[in-house]
């Protein structure tokens, strides 16, 4: 009798040491969750697909804003690839990149990817040249930027950088899918594209900065290995 109590006390024993092991396991696994979370592709109500190497997966928490818009946009130019994502470090730089960039050749369409109204813009910028001299948009070259509201009320802004030309006017309203300039190789640019931007206010910082392909069809415009 007394063997049978030993093995019985044994067996409940290890039962409980099985217990607090899978436990302890299960705490882990959970604290490790929100570092997939800044991919920004696995909690609810995030829509981009794309493998973490193309939206960032090294991103800091800045670049993570829980802030969500209900919409869908128009892609901004005529086709094109993607040839920098969002939140990506680029080489000379340890700032994370606050959009993406769509390569395209010079005097593209770029389109509204939303109704609203011109923000603001500049078109007196030549290619390679440093401005406007404008503080917190030195090297955007040619821009526009736009102002929408979602369906919640939520007011955004698209920016539209690096433009050759600039066919909108400030406080102009803006259809969806207008041609709104061409793209371009002016202020800070290695080469014609153009580059994409959403912020939930109009500061161009990272903090304020949206992922695009949380709202546009960048799967479609990977490049090709």
């Amino acid at each position: 009798m007394e063997a049978f109590k030993g093995s019985m006390e044994n067996i409940l024993f290890l039962i409980i040491v099985s217990i607090v092991v899978l436990v302890l396991i299960l705490t882990i696994a959970l604290k490790k969750l929100p570092l997939l979370g800044q991919t920004g592709k696995l909690w609810a109500g995030e829509t981009s697909s794309l493998p973490a190497y193309q939206t960032g997966s090294s991103q800091s928490e800045a670049c993570v804003n829980q802030q969500k818009l209900e919409i869908y946009l128009k892609w901004p130019t005529e086709d094109g690839t993607i040839s920098s994502w969002f939140c990506k470090e680029r080489e000379g730089t340890s700032e994370p990149h606050r959009g993406i960039d769509i390569a395209v050749s010079k005097g593209t369409p770029v389109y509204a990817a939303e109704s609203g109204i011109v923000y603001d813009v500049y078109r007196s910028c030549s290619e390679r040249a440093d401005c406007p001299n404008i503080e917190g948009r030195k090297g955007f070259g040619n821009y526009i930027i736009l102002k929408h509201t979602d369906p919640n009320g939520k007011e955004y802004y698209t920016w539209y950088l690096h433009l050759k030309s600039v066919n909108v006017k400030k406080n102009q309203g803006i259809e969806k899918g207008k041609e709104i300039g061409k793209s371009g190789n002016t202020g800070y640019s290695e080469g014609p594209h153009l580059h994409f931007s959403i912020s939930i206010e109009p500061i161009y910082d990272i903090q304020y900065m949206l992922n695009p392909c949380d709202y546009l069809e960048c799967e479609k415009h990977r490049q090709v290995a």
